[in-house]
Formats: C-alpha cells, structure tokens, sequence
C-alpha cells in the first residue's frame, strides 16, 4: 500500500484528515498503509475519492516473478479459480437477464443488482490478466464467452437503472438523482480505469 502512502503525503495529508475524508477509522488507514490491512473495494473507492484519483492509481503498475516452484500450484489454483469464475459470470449474467426481462423491480432493487454487478465485474477486471496467464486455451476461450454474456447483461442492468431514475424523477429531489446519477458515473469511470491499468 505504499501508493497510498505516496498519494497521500504528495497531498499534504495526513493520515488523521485522509481518513476523516475517506470516512474510516485511523487506524484501519494506518494499518493498510503499513500493510498489515487487506482494504475491499469499497475502501478503495472511498480512498481513491477522498484523494480525487480513480481506484487504479492506487494499485501497483507491476508484480514481481513468482518463484519457479511456485508455479505449478499458482497454475492448479487459478485454473480452479478460473472454473468458478466462469460459472459466477455465467449464472449471473442469466439471473439478471432474467430479472430485467420480468421488469419486476423498484429503483432501490434495481440499484442493489447494478451495485452487485459492479463490484463483480470489478473483482474479476482485477483479477483476470493474472487467471488468465495460467489458463489453457480452452478454458480462455470459455472465460472469453462468459464476460462476453455478463458484460451484455451489465449492460443491460445499467440500462435498467438508469430508465427506472429516470421514471423516478419527478419524485426524488435534485440531489437525490444527482447522487444516483454520480453513482452510476462512478462505477463506470471506475471499470475503466481498472480496464486502462491492466493493458497499460
């Protein structure tokens, strides 16, 4: 975490005012940027605002070679983490088609499913140059298929989201369609940013 460090100390913060903008406890700040924290991606988002950069500023441009004895269960276990994934994308990509389908939902669901969403597509964005380095052919081409289908049914849940604001307008304030619409706007240039770090 020492990118967060950097951030932060290129800001002129802080520890204490980063995380009274970050809305979080000192000590868990003090713990990530000695390492010793493992922050989800909510704390990173909530870190990357509060340091008005995106997510993948604050993650490391490289890593280091694996050591060579390493690599056989490097390969077992991303090719069994590879298996799942494709399952979870697929699966999801079927149950939110399906309930978009239906059209059976309010804003407040619509919002939680685009949430879900994000945070795994997010998570496997992330993941995935490094799945993919220890993926036979075959299961690459599997995984090419599943994104494919999540990313079309991401699509069409965003869609959704943003038809049922618009629906919702006239009885939410203005701040609260502005919150929604940054919200939407977040995720975006958030996926993006990840998109842009891996083939960077």
């Amino acid at each position: 975490m020492d990118r967060i460090r950097e951030l932060r100390q290129a800001k002129g913060l802080s520890q204490a005012k980063l995380a009274v903008s970050a809305n979080m406890d000192p000590a868990t700040l003090n713990r990530i940027e000695q390492g010793k924290g493992n922050p989800n991606l909510k704390t990173l988002q909530r870190l990357a605002e509060a340091l008005d950069v995106e997510v993948g500023d604050l993650l490391p441009k490289a890593q280091s070679p694996l050591p060579l004895e390493d690599e056989s269960i490097r390969q077992r276990v991303w090719q069994s983490a590879a298996s799942i994934r494709i399952e979870l994308l697929e699966y999801s990509a079927n149950l939110w088609e399906e309930q978009v389908e239906r059209g059976q939902y309010d804003l407040e669901t619509i919002k939680k499913m685009e949430g879900t969403a994000f945070y795994l597509a997010y998570g496997h964005v992330l993941e995935e140059p490094e799945m993919r380095r220890w993926c036979p052919q075959e299961q690459q081409e599997r995984l090419d298929r599943a994104e494919k289908s999540f990313e079309e049914a991401y699509e069409r849940v965003g869609q959704a989201f943003e038809a049922e604001l618009e629906k919702e307008k006239t009885r939410l304030s203005r701040k609260q369609v502005a919150d929604l619409e940054e919200y939407r706007a977040k995720h975006r240039s958030s996926l993006q940013s990840i998109k842009e770090a891996n083939t960077g």
